[in-house]
């Protein structure tokens, strides 16, 4: 591994010399003479390239110490006296007040109410740097690789490296010392790792992914030895019970509020995701997003509704109470493809499109859909120029005139012979508006949701989630 490093030369002859880490108290190394440059000696303190292995360090390259140049051909700012002539004036524009129906000209939808998603923890290195600083410069190749990738990257460095030295015919190392360097070190780094988790969560406590603050609670158990620790695991812990009894009660409040708005996929996918986990849901609850599910599946629904209504309910606790109102009135390939893969978390449903969950081979149940692609939406002044290029009137007056029709059902006045206008009017594609449905961030780790792909949603079914607006339901 490559790296430069800055070393003082400690002893220079014709042969070799050693040289130790700027700032050391003993020699730490040795290379050759030859790799020096002219006027070297003993005080030297210069860059060099040089190669980390589990057993030492090789200097590869050296590079003389650079003198600094004072540079003469800069010219003297001068400071003027403060005159009422100023050369450059400035002046604020006013802001301007935005639409009330939002960008576009849309129109908001106030009763999905859109709160910010949780962060993350980003824990910094400053206890990882202290532990790290604490070996010797031959050891930290092997610390940093164990606080990277843990015991098994180190084994698996070792590996690699001896491989190496096989293939280049030189002898190979023996991986006891190292292994016992790196044995001796882990429980030091696993505490650092730890405090620098800990830390990060200090100014986002109460805004902080539910699950990255489990996380570092779980782990402390293990780690934490001293009285500070464990202070400090224990004002976690206690912020932990708070944390889920407050995220549990919103959880109830979205479920709520999703299902008396009637957004039946959002109050699907929230219900799949509770706070405390196996939390049941309340009976009364449970009735009501059952019969709003089942009203959801019926012959008005477009297949591609289902589809999206069938991703949502496999995994929510009331999926097996769930009876379709009534068939759909088309069906697509998607569709009963999508039906086979789920067939074992609804059997009943699968039983109604003819399907036997037995008699689905197991690998295209864990087959997951293709992503629907999003419709780009094109610019007006594409569409306008399109628009023009399309009712354009041909120079040649005397060639026959046919009244034709894009895709679109745009009605052309005549048929140009532009090639250009020609490609423009078979790309030119109607706007589709998409709908949004998510869900409101969960603090459990969350049950990944197989085929969860978006899909138009139709009618004025169309939703949007109450937490979390990236996620698309259309």
């Amino acid at each position: 591994m490559g790296r430069r490093l800055e070393i003082e030369l400690t002893s220079v002859n014709e042969s070799s010399c050693t040289w130790r880490a700027a700032g050391a108290k003993q020699p730490k190394g040795e290379m050759p003479a030859s790799l020096l440059y002219a006027g070297a000696k003993a005080g030297d303190v210069v860059k060099v390239e040089a190669t980390f292995f589990m057993d030492g360090i090789e200097i590869n390259t050296v590079h003389p110490p650079s003198e600094k140049k004072v540079r003469s051909d800069v010219l003297e700012m001068k400071s003027r006296k403060w005159s009422k002539d100023e050369l450059v004036t400035t002046q604020l524009s006013k802001k301007s007040k935005r639409n009330s129906k939002g960008p576009r000209g849309k129109a908001k939808r106030n009763d999905a109410p859109r709160r910010p998603r949780p962060k993350r923890i980003s824990p910094k290195r400053v206890h990882r740097e202290a532990v790290l600083a604490e070996f010797e410069a031959e050891h930290k190749p092997i610390i940093e690789q164990l606080m990277s990738k843990g015991m098994p990257g180190v084994r698996q460095a070792i590996k690699d490296q001896n491989a190496k030295a096989k293939a280049d015919g030189k002898p190979e190392m023996d991986p006891t010392p190292i292994m016992k360097i790196a044995e001796k070190a882990l429980p030091k780094v696993r505490l650092a790792e730890w405090k620098d988790k800990a830390d990060s969560l200090a100014s986002i406590i109460d805004e902080v992914d539910l699950r990255d603050l489990r996380s570092v609670v779980v782990s402390g158990k293990d780690v934490a030895r001293d009285d500070e620790t464990k202070k400090q695991l224990a004002e976690l812990s206690t912020k932990l019970e708070e944390r889920i009894a407050s995220d549990h009660e919103q959880w109830v409040k979205d479920l709520d509020e999703a299902i008396s708005q009637e957004r039946l996929v959002a109050a699907l996918k929230i219900s799949s995701r509770p706070v405390k986990a196996g939390t049941p849901l309340a009976p009364e609850v449970a009735s009501k997003l059952t019969d709003l599910a089942a009203q959801g599946l019926s012959s008005d629904s477009f297949p591609s509704r289902w589809i999206v209504v069938l991703e949502s309910l496999a995994f929510s606790p009331v999926r097996s109470a769930v009876t379709p109102a009534s068939m759909p009135s088309e069906t697509s390939e998607e569709l009963i493809a999508e039906v086979r893969r789920l067939s074992d978390r609804l059997p009943q449903i699968a039983k109604m499109f003819g399907v036997d969950p037995a008699s689905v081979p197991a690998a295209e149940k864990k087959r997951r859909p293709k992503p629907r692609k999003k419709p780009q939406r094109r610019k007006p002044e594409a569409q306008k120029d399109t628009l023009e290029k399309q009712t354009a009137i041909p120079k040649d007056e005397s060639a026959p005139a046919e009244a034709s029709k894009s895709d679109e059902g745009i009605p052309q006045t005549e048929v140009t012979e532009d090639p250009k206008a020609e490609a423009a009017a078979e790309s030119a594609e109607p706007e589709v508006k998409a709908t949004s449905d998510g869900t409101p961030s969960s603090s459990e780790p969350e049950t990944v949701v197989e085929g969860d792909s978006n899909a138009t949603a139709s009618g004025p079914e169309a939703e949007s989630s109450p937490a979390e607006p990236q996620e698309n339901e259309s």
